[in-house]
């Protein structure tokens, strides 16, 4: 397992270009409300991982409860990115394995994607299922940065959202050219 993962690993399984987020020790343990492993630690190490050595991030069937943002705008630390243009693919075990991001970020974005680019997310549920002071302002923030002249291009393919967000399930602040698809049309957000 790579839980506490500090940017030293001399080796990590990869299959097919792939790194299974359970080898930073997430857990796919969440049952409702306040059950089930925090895996925002596990999350972040293993997108932080995947980005700097050009890998997918692979989440197996499942739902993983996360309490923290995970951020997207990268410099391998999980900060602020002096290198926009490296995204991330993230991937879920695909239609009919579902694979359900739960998060409890207390009025934060589940997602924050703020000055990131090129980012591929494929096959998850992101979801909320309890109204209360845990509850995340939206299910993925996609914005520009003070820092990045532009932000976007980013590709959704068969992502769900659904339960109780304070704003909304997606917002989209002055960013650029993102697609969002079905398994039957793509809808483009300019």
């Amino acid at each position: 397992s790579l839980n506490g993962y500090n940017g030293s690993a001399a080796w990590i399984a990869v299959v097919e270009g792939q790194l299974n987020v359970k080898r930073f020790g997430a857990k796919a343990d969440y049952a409702g409300t306040t059950t089930g492993t925090d895996n925002s630690t596990a999350f972040q190490n293993a997108i932080n991982y995947c980005v700097l050595n050009d890998h997918i991030l692979f989440i197996p069937r499942g739902r993983y409860r996360v309490n923290t943002s995970l951020n997207m705008t990268f410099n391998g630390t999980g900060g602020t990115s002096t290198n926009f243009y490296r995204g991330i693919t993230i991937k879920g075990a695909g239609r009919g394995n579902q694979t359900e991001i739960q998060g409890r970020t207390s009025g934060y974005p589940i997602f924050d994607m703020t000055g990131a680019r090129l980012c591929n997310i494929m096959d998850i549920q992101v979801t909320c299922d309890v109204n209360d002071a845990t509850t995340p302002s939206c299910a993925f923030l996609l914005s520009r940065n003070l820092l990045n002249g532009g932000a976007g291009e980013h590709l959704f393919t068969g992502v769900g959202t659904f339960g109780y967000f304070t704003k909304a399930a997606l917002a989209a602040i002055s960013s650029e050219v993102n697609t969002f698809r079905s398994d039957r049309k793509s809808t483009r957000l300019n």
